[in-house]
């Protein structure tokens, strides 16, 4: 008797789809999150074993390839058993409204059992993104796509005491959790006593001096708490009011209400601009440094975006930087692994550059550049 199509296998399915039309993952519930994630972690590897005994993934429907490769990945990584597996996939075909190929399905997954998936981490990467990194990490390069193929320890900041199964971060000030499973019944979530940070962040908020600080691309708030968990005095801004409220509830949550403003930096500069000793510049990006957590990045972008993103980055940090008071200091910092949007835009602004960080290839957090550059006098 065949069992029952489990719903989240249908939730991942459909959150997979999505990808595949070039959104960010977002699905519930820990089967779909465990099996979107992991068919998003060893894609490459998949595909491989699957068209050894079948077509080419390119050449199918996007349903079918979405079912073959969460059938493939139950094989594989999962403890159900090899049939429920496979029946599981055919019916999520026949769900998918691709029953056609309900038998292909069913015959490749069984062909493919027995085929062991390979362990080269540059697989489950596209091409274009593994030769940019051989460039600069050179034999690097293996080590650390395997880091970012399995599951990403949570990253917080604050007074994590209470979290007797955290350990200490990269970063001073920070910790890591890992399997943290539903992070609003943590202890110490509710009274805001620490937030969610990857470590790589924090130090990038680290390199702002204290003073009087203009968080320039501030939601959802990460970097502003760990500014004013050290005495800064910080202005927020974010480019719409949606972002502005999640910042504005992450802010309640751990006890701070400071002054916001909305402002569009890619549409120009504020009129009769206030200066600050600093403003920090948490440019959008393609975030190609944050594959770890968010595996779909790796297969959504293209090899022109970083180049694109950096026209943007530029006018936004050219923009928010006629707010630093001369003597002053900017730090422009993104989460990606790309010189184009991260250090070669740092410099287009012509300052002094004071410091930099370069986290790409850190075992235990995510890739960010950063620069902290001087306003002459």
């Amino acid at each position: 008797m065949k069992s029952h199509l489990d719903p989240q296998r249908v939730a991942a399915a459909r959150a997979l789809l999505e990808v595949d039309e070039g959104k960010h993952l977002d699905v519930q519930g820990p089967l779909a999150r465990h099996v979107a994630l992991g068919v998003l972690r060893l894609r490459g590897a998949l595909d491989a074993v699957l068209e050894q005994v079948g077509r080419p993934m390119g050449k199918l429907d996007p349903e079918v390839r979405v079912a073959l490769r969460i059938g493939l990945f139950e094989l594989k990584r999962s403890r159900t058993p090899d049939h429920a597996a496979v029946d599981q996939a055919v019916q999520l075909v026949r769900r998918l409204k691709a029953g056609r190929a309900s038998g292909y399905v069913n015959a490749v997954l069984r062909k493919s059992a027995d085929i062991a998936l390979s362990d080269d981490p540059l697989l489950n990467h596209p091409d274009w993104i593994i030769e940019r990194w051989k460039g600069r990490l050179g034999e690097g390069t293996a080590a650390w796509c395997a880091e970012l193929d399995k599951p990403a320890p949570l990253g917080l900041a604050g007074d994590f005491r209470d979290l007797v199964d955290a350990r200490p971060g990269p970063v001073p000030g920070t910790a890591l959790l890992d399997n943290a499973g539903a992070v609003e019944a943590l202890p110490g979530f509710d009274e805001g006593t620490w937030w969610v940070m990857d470590p790589a962040a924090a130090a990038v908020a680290d390199l702002v001096p204290l003073g009087r600080v203009l968080d320039a691309c501030a939601a959802p708030g990460g970097k502003t708490l760990r500014l004013l968990s050290r005495g800064c005095d910080v202005v927020a801004i974010d480019r719409s009011k949606g972002r502005l409220s999640r910042l504005r509830q992450n802010l309640k949550r751990c006890g701070h209400t400071i002054e916001m403003h909305e402002v569009d930096w890619e549409a120009g500069p504020v009129e009769e601009p206030e200066l600050f000793d600093c403003v920090l510049v948490d440019a959008p990006c393609t975030a190609l440094g944050t594959t770890r957590r968010h595996p779909e990045i790796r297969w959504t972008r293209q090899p022109t975006d970083p180049l694109a993103m950096a026209i943007r980055q530029e006018r936004i940090l050219q923009n928010a930087a006629r707010h630093v008071a001369p003597g002053g200091t900017v730090v422009y910092a993104v989460c990606s692994t790309e010189p184009e949007e991260g250090r070669e835009v740092a410099r287009s602004l012509g300052w002094p550059i004071e410091e930099e960080l370069d986290t790409t290839g850190h075992a235990h957090m995510d890739a960010h550049y950063a620069a902290r550059m001087r306003r002459p006098e």
